[in-house]
């Protein structure tokens, strides 16, 4: 019996959605939280430089490496989708304090821009 080419694309296809499922289904419920939590900050960081700014002054992945690598370095994981739910907690605190500084920053710099530049 010979494969044709629709036959080796959805066998590649089944193989890679079983693999992308296995992926999923390790990830802890507490880090799929988290991340989301993660994401839709650094989207919403990316609005207000490029708004204020005029430009994006970070892509996606700088703004997103500010939390993944420290919440890597103190989890000790290599990889965040191997991050519990025990240790989403503390992840989830270590992005509250990094966005906290980040947000006080951005309200500090802000105003000095005013002070010193008149916008």
């Amino acid at each position: 019996m010979t494969l044709t080419i629709e036959d080796k694309n959805y066998i590649s296809q089944a193989i890679s959605d079983a693999m992308n499922e296995e992926e999923i289904s390790r990830v802890s419920p507490g880090w799929k939280f988290v991340s989301k939590e993660i994401r839709d900050f650094c989207y919403e960081e990316m609005d207000y430089r490029e708004k204020t700014l005029g430009y994006k002054q970070r892509g996606f992945d700088s703004i997103k490496n500010a939390f993944y690598i420290p919440i890597k370095v103190i989890c000790n994981v290599s990889n965040v989708l191997d991050i519990s739910n025990d240790e989403s907690m503390k992840a989830r605190r270590i992005f509250l304090n990094i966005k906290e500084e980040m947000v006080y920053e951005r309200s500090r710099h802000h105003k000095v821009g005013e002070k010193q530049y008149g916008y």
